[in-house]
């Protein structure tokens, strides 16, 4: 039986990566979140892409709800999507602040709350939000990505404790630096500091990623609250 999953920011980086995985193993519906479909899985039969911006709640409930979603059991659901705005604190732009916090902390929230009744319709059902060893370090330029990143790590773990009477588990994985669209905009100094605090030197790419994704979802149902970081962290 296949199992079925959804996959926020599945258009681009490392949500995109993921799909490809999957679809390429067969072994899942996958059911793709983002504001554009990607036009390289139109023809995929086990892809099924819900159209919304994550920022506007609203939508995504109606979105969520007039899809089959709610009606079956949900296996895994993934929380790939996020922003990365640089900004010295001399710089700061409020909205843009609030906007980053709601993309990469409050959405993940949100969907665990739409989508609770079928995640724990599923037996040994699994949350896991894609953070950043960025949560751990102090990027010159990048206080408010890492601030989300760590507000999303904290949340999982106080996640991981509420959800477990329902047999839903909830893990993080923290890639070290993976150049994607959202991080083409870093500068040589910031790449070179993030890399530089890899335990495992070498290229992380999105594929690396998807691949530890599904190490998770194969893994024990034993292992909950937990965070992988994908290329190590050296502290």
């Amino acid at each position: 039986m296949l199992k079925s999953i959804l996959i926020s920011g599945a258009s681009s980086g490392i949500g995109h990566a993921l799909c490809e995985h999957l679809i390429e193993l067969g072994d899942y519906d996958i059911f793709g979140m983002d504001r554009k479909p990607q036009a390289s899985f139109f023809d995929e039969p086990k892809y099924k892409h819900l159209c919304c911006d994550l920022l506007e709640f609203e939508s995504v409930k109606n979105e969520i709800e007039a899809s089959s979603i709610l009606k079956i059991p949900l296996h895994t659901l993934v929380n790939c999507a996020g922003v990365m705005p640089s900004s010295l604190i001399s710089a700061l732009d409020p909205k843009c602040a609030l906007d980053a916090f709601s993309l990469n902390c409050v959405a993940p929230l949100y969907l665990a709350k739409l989508l609770l009744k079928p995640l724990a319709r599923s037996k040994q059902s699994l949350i896991i939000n894609i953070t950043s060893i960025a949560a751990e370090l102090d990027i010159p330029g990048e206080i408010v990505y890492g601030a989300t990143k760590a507000a999303l790590k904290h949340a999982s773990e106080a996640m991981a404790i509420e959800l477990a009477r329902f047999g839903i588990r909830v893990n993080c994985i923290a890639p070290a630096l993976v150049m994607t669209p959202m991080t083409c905009h870093l500068t040589d100094s910031q790449r070179e500091y993030m890399r530089s605090k890899q335990s495992l030197k070498g290229e992380v790419t999105p594929k690396d990623v998807a691949m530890a994704i599904k190490y998770v979802i194969d893994g024990p149902a034993t292992i909950s609250g937990s965070t992988l970081y994908a290329g190590g962290i050296a502290r």
